[in-house]
């Protein structure tokens, strides 16, 4: 198996940007909206996510970049 930049480039933002949706979607389900208030469910679950982006984002980095590290060189020789 020989090395690719490019692929291991994607496959490390891809499952970066695959986690912070993961992070949204859990804000969204979580977002609590007046029925009466003109706040959209979206809105509230992004302002929510960005709120804590830094403090989630290098962690998620981290565990992004370790995986696809791991998938491509962790196993033996072929």
């Amino acid at each position: 198996m020989q090395y690719n930049f490019l692929e291991h480039a994607v496959a490390l933002v891809s499952t970066f940007a695959l986690l912070e949706s993961v992070i949204l979607g859990y804000y969204y389900v979580r977002a609590r909206v007046s029925p009466i208030g003109s706040h959209d469910r979206l809105a509230v679950a992004v302002y929510e996510w960005n709120l804590r982006f830094t403090k989630h984002s290098f962690v998620l980095w981290q565990v992004a970049v370790i995986g696809t590290y791991i998938a491509i060189f962790g196993h033996g020789p072929a």
